[in-house]
């Protein structure tokens, strides 16, 4: 992956994304260093070993301290790992069938506070969120979804707006 900079943006990006594929471990390490802003990779590694326990499993492993700065902290790490996780949920998401796909997960493509919100403080990260987001469109149009009507209903659009002939 040498070189990656000096590639093309579009071949860039699909290495990057392609490290989503193998795990958010895999991608923290891999992104690391390629962030806007690097983050501490060994940090981040333990944050990402609690970022999916409930507290109670976190204070069962003696980690309750590092859970709780993982949910409620807004380092650079933090962030960071929020943002790699929503990315390596979203990447799994695609590769299922989109037929077992809740409302809640078709919704979420959607929400502003998702994965948008959780990769808008780097460049890298919202690039990848935005090739993410597209394969996640390019699934849900492979299954017969039209991935515009699922988003106005996700923003509360029951039906369209009437239209208006003028002339």
């Amino acid at each position: 992956m040498g070189g990656w900079l000096w590639r093309r943006r579009d071949e860039a990006a699909d290495d990057l994304v392609g490290m989503l594929g193998a795990g958010a471990v895999p991608a923290v390490l891999g992104l690391a260093r390629r962030v806007e802003w690097p983050v501490r990779a060994g940090r981040a590694l333990r944050l990402v070993a609690v970022a999916g326990l409930s507290e109670r499993e976190a204070a069962g492993i003696g980690a309750l301290g590092l859970h709780r700065r993982f949910h409620q902290g807004a380092g650079r790490e933090e962030r960071f790992v929020r943002a790699v996780v929503a990315l390596d949920r979203q990447r799994r998401r695609n590769r299922a069938d989109p037929r077992f796909w809740t409302e809640a997960e078709r919704f979420g493509l959607f929400d502003p506070q998702g994965l948008t919100l959780a990769c808008s403080h780097d460049r890298v990260l919202a690039a990848l969120a935005d090739r993410v987001r597209a394969e996640a469109w390019a699934v849900l149009r492979g299954a017969g979804d039209d991935p515009a009507l699922l988003a106005l209903r996700a923003w509360g659009v029951r039906r369209a707006a009437p239209t208006i002939h003028c002339g």
